[in-house]
């Protein structure tokens, strides 16, 4: 009887958990991978590529998403549960707070579980790759971009092809370079021809001539068989794209921090791995609080509304709390520990609340009696 009727309030919370998930899911994805269409239609790409990229976001999406499908799940399930009057049969068949309450703490550990696996093992790879592909289709750019008989900027670079042949050949190149503190100059050459070096676009110009003026007016022309000129935004760096903290593993993230001499990089790079830690226990941190208000409000409708309402408002300031805290801590590491603690000590709160005597119960004395 006991094992029947924990099994049908998991399977009754998890379900609803797993149905608010994909819905969500699928609403945030398909606003998120909004962001993609215009560089996909730029660079002429594939919906496969497109579909690619939008699929990389998933793995962070579920994190941020997740616990708050198993508050909203709990709450859903179990104010239908008061509102049928099941919890009351199950109470006076011998439930207490805690049995009643252990299905959904389960769900929500295998929420902690799910969280986890995601924040140790996939999203450090997929914010990578989705930067990687970024990268590469923002740096392919110039070569589909440069259309003949009209004016092209790219950064500080301004260009005018006469003619175009294929996507790489040019002929009849006029290009006006202006980049930040220094004497623009403008470049006409009889060729061009377009191709990628160490990761990013570069124009190769050929029978031409380089003409700068002078502060006092004067023009000066340089005659050339070949130049080079860097299609990229002048702030860019070359080489290897530079690797951001989320994208590295927690073993890269020791290493790297580890290797640094910057203090504030350090703590940077500390601060991230300890944030994937920390995350995951919201999913048990909202279910606890939820669990907690619903178990020890009025067994009445505004009672009800209350505890969903308390609930809410409790599991957003413990987000809250929890984000500005490891915020914080990116720059004073004193704010790390406050945070765990703050997130421990409302499971355990909540946790013992449940272990207190069923309020319900109280409720159907208060019914006898009257």
């Amino acid at each position: 009887m006991f094992k029947r009727i924990s099994r049908y309030l998991f399977t009754q919370v998890s379900g609803s958990s797993l149905a608010l998930l994909c819905i969500l899911l699928s609403v945030l994805w398909f606003s998120y991978s909004l962001k993609f269409i215009d560089l996909i239609l730029k660079s002429r790409e594939s919906f496969t590529t497109f579909f690619k990229l939008s699929l990389l976001a998933i793995p962070d999406l579920i994190i941020i998403i997740l616990p708050i499908t198993i508050l909203i799940g709990i709450i859903s399930i179990y104010t239908r549960l008061q509102s049928d009057n099941e919890l009351i049969v199950m109470s006076a068949s011998g439930y207490s707070n805690w049995s009643l309450a252990r299905p959904a703490l389960f769900v929500a550990l295998l929420g902690v579980g799910i969280v986890y696996f995601l924040n140790l093992f996939v999203l450090h790879s997929s914010f990578r790759e989705m930067r990687d592909m970024e990268h590469k289709l923002k740096n392919a750019l110039p070569n589909v971009m440069i259309k003949q008989g009209v004016f092209n900027t790219f950064g500080n670079l301004t260009i005018y092809v006469q003619k175009k042949k294929g996507k790489h050949h040019l002929e009849g190149v006029l290009a006006y370079v202006q980049k930040p503190q220094e004497t623009p100059y403008t470049i006409i050459a009889k060729k061009g021809n377009l191709f990628i070096k160490n990761g990013r676009p570069t124009l190769m110009l050929q029978h031409g001539n380089r003409q700068v003026k002078s502060k006092d007016g004067y023009i000066s022309i340089v005659y050339f068989e070949e130049t080079v000129v860097d299609l990229a935004d002048a702030h860019e760096k070359t080489g290897e794209r530079p690797k951001k903290p989320y994208e590295l593993s927690l073993k890269e993230i020791f290493k790297t921090a580890q290797n640094t001499h910057d203090k504030n990089a350090r703590q940077r790079l500390v601060a991230e791995a300890l944030q994937r830690l920390f995350t995951p226990w919201y999913a048990l941190g909202f279910a606890s609080l939820a669990l907690a208000f619903l178990f020890a409000g009025e067994y009445r409708r505004t009672g009800r509304i209350k505890s969903i309402t308390y609930s809410a408002l409790s599991a957003l300031l413990l987000q809250g709390g929890g984000l500005l805290l490891m915020n914080i801590g990116s720059k004073h590491w004193q704010a790390i520990p406050i945070a765990f603690l703050l997130m421990f000590a409302t499971i355990f709160g909540s946790i013992w609340c449940l272990l207190k005597p069923s309020l319900i119960k109280k409720n159907l004395r208060r019914r006898s009696l009257s």
